[in-house]
């Protein structure tokens, strides 16, 4: 990690949104020259849609496929941002999954899903402020079975601020993620019969 990095993990919440930006524009630049470098891990990512379209695996399969790209490009990343244990800001914004995500989540945990019978699309700010159905102290109750798209997410911001609402909302901050294992993601929700994507809450509304 550079020194200018380093010295703005440690500089405290950055409340200037222009000023913040930037820096997070840094991290994120810094951050693609290291996965630029890791030429297996990229190859990999762009061979997931057609392992996901064309392979012969269960749908539990082809999530471990894509959870195994997206694990290893956020310890790739893992320097560059914000993100820590305890940190559940991005635990109370909307959260959608798929149905195979779901059964894996209620198979896991115990806790009975609701199937819904059709694709349910919400609104971004749908469940803002409203916790994860498995956020327990600030904690996710199910971290090793949780879904892509907990996974993926990370923040180059220098703090959670920025990952809070109505901030979160307010001002675009830079993001990465794997391309192809989104597409993969995006493949897997409709070969379900659900045929696409709806709230974790939606699946647990208890």
């Amino acid at each position: 990690m550079n020194d200018n990095i380093e010295a703005t993990r440690g500089a405290g919440a950055v409340l200037d949104p222009q000023r913040a930006i930037a820096e997070a524009t840094q991290r994120r630049d810094a951050c693609a020259t290291v996965l630029h470098s890791l030429s297996a891990l990229g190859k990999e990512d762009d061979q997931l849609l057609d392992a996901v379209q064309n392979g012969h695996l269960s749908a539990r399969a082809k999530l471990g496929k894509v959870y195994k790209v997206v694990d290893a490009f956020n310890e790739a990343t893992r320097q560059f941002v914000a993100c820590r244990e305890g940190c559940s800001a991005c635990c109370k914004i909307a959260v959608s999954i798929t149905l195979p995500e779901a059964q894996a989540l209620a198979a896991q945990t115990g806790r009975k899903m609701v199937a819904p019978t059709r694709a349910i699309r919400r609104r971004d700010d749908a469940f803002t402020g409203t916790p994860c159905p498995f956020l327990e102290n600030n904690q996710c109750s199910a971290y090793k079975v949780r879904p892509f798209v907990c996974r993926k997410h990370v923040s180059f911001a220098t703090n959670a601020h920025w990952c809070e609402a109505p901030q979160c909302y307010e001002h675009d901050f830079p993001m990465a993620e794997p391309h192809g294992a989104v597409l993969a993601h995006q493949e897997i929700a409709k070969q379900s019969s659900l045929r696409g994507f709806a709230d974790i809450r939606d699946f647990f509304p208890d």
